[in-house]
């Protein structure tokens, strides 16, 4: 991180896209609190933090777990993390959300809300808008309700400390690691081979470790979704502790 700090001072670039902290042999807080302080020297030098939390058990890197010692995360633990979870498919409210949001600070002092693309856009009047790729254009849910918690919490007169990150672009701006290059060849490899073969109009995918032609209009036929009536939603409003509806 230094190094990084001190090419970028003298005009060269980063040394390394990413670090990882690893305090899984701290307790949990300590663990959060110092990655919290890494995060704001990494969001500065344009760098991911990648933490490891929660506990490891047995022997790693020297870090023994006795006998008697927490050698495994819990529940419990998993609600340090991330405490909202927005996603398209399950609708809230504004003053859902800020009720809910209200309730958790006044019993925990802290929160965490992650917000996917595209979240919340009933709160937008629709524009109609696309991009240059035919996609709806949607509002910015994440100034948006940085701007709106921030409003609220005034207006009752309840202090919070907020920091808003949007890593989109620090992400997809990442070089390519030699994963990433060696299975791009491979889709381009076997891209070749399908045209050679005389197969138009589909595209190269990879499921169960196997590539595929998939033809685009079976592509392109359905959204994948997340169903908020079915399991992989009932376990992260398990794990974050979120209220089900916030209308």
């Amino acid at each position: 991180m230094e190094e990084t700090e001190r090419r970028r001072a003298a005009g060269r670039p980063n040394l390394f896209n990413s670090h990882m902290f690893d305090g899984s042999a701290l307790p949990l807080k300590e663990n959060l609190d110092i990655a919290a302080k890494l995060l704001e020297r990494f969001q500065k030098n344009e760098l991911v933090l990648e933490i490891e939390v929660g506990v490891v058990g047995g022997e790693e890197d020297g870090v023994k777990g006795e006998a008697g010692a927490k050698l495994y995360t819990t529940p419990e633990d998993t609600l340090e993390q991330v405490n909202f979870c927005l996603i398209p498919e399950a609708s809230f409210t504004l003053d859902g959300l800020l009720g809910a949001l209200k309730q958790r600070l006044e019993r925990r002092g802290h929160a965490v809300i992650v917000v996917a693309e595209g979240a919340g856009q009933e709160l937008f009047e629709a524009s109609g808008e696309r991009d240059a790729s035919g996609n709806i254009k949607y509002g910015d849910i994440g100034t948006y309700l940085r701007d709106a918690i921030r409003d609220y919490f005034r207006r009752i007169g309840m202090e919070i400390n907020l920091k808003y990150i949007d890593p989109s672009y620090m992400i997809r701006s990442q070089p390519a690691n030699p994963h990433d290059s060696a299975f791009c060849l491979l889709m381009g490899h076997n891209a070749v081979h399908a045209g050679m073969a005389g197969r138009t109009d589909m595209i190269v995918g990879f499921w169960n470790h196997q590539f595929t032609h998939v033809p685009t209009q079976l592509a392109v036929s359905a959204r994948k979704k997340i169903d908020p009536t079915g399991w992989i939603w009932s376990s992260v409003l398990a794990s974050t502790g979120q209220p089900a509806v916030m209308k």
